[in-house]
């Protein structure tokens, strides 16, 4: 298995099952893409909202979260 197929099966199976008050957990994923396959891909297939910015910000610029959202960086 890949590391990343396992670190998605341990992301479904571990960390969403440990969640107190599931339908108010707030849960923030932070990572760099590595493969389209890989968690953020995982979780976009899902329908979670995903902020994606350049880890360098050379310049003020609006980044879209979601339909109606923006983080201005």
């Amino acid at each position: 298995m890949l590391a990343l197929e396992a670190t998605n099966d341990w992301f479904r199976a571990s960390a969403l099952s440990r969640r107190n008050y599931p339908a108010k957990t707030l849960m923030l994923v932070v990572e760099q893409r590595l493969h389209t396959n890989d968690l953020s891909g995982m979780l976009t297939e899902l329908g979670w909202p995903k902020l994606v910015m350049p880890a360098i910000a050379i310049e003020p610029r609006d980044h879209a979260i979601e339909e109606g959202e923006v983080y201005h960086r």
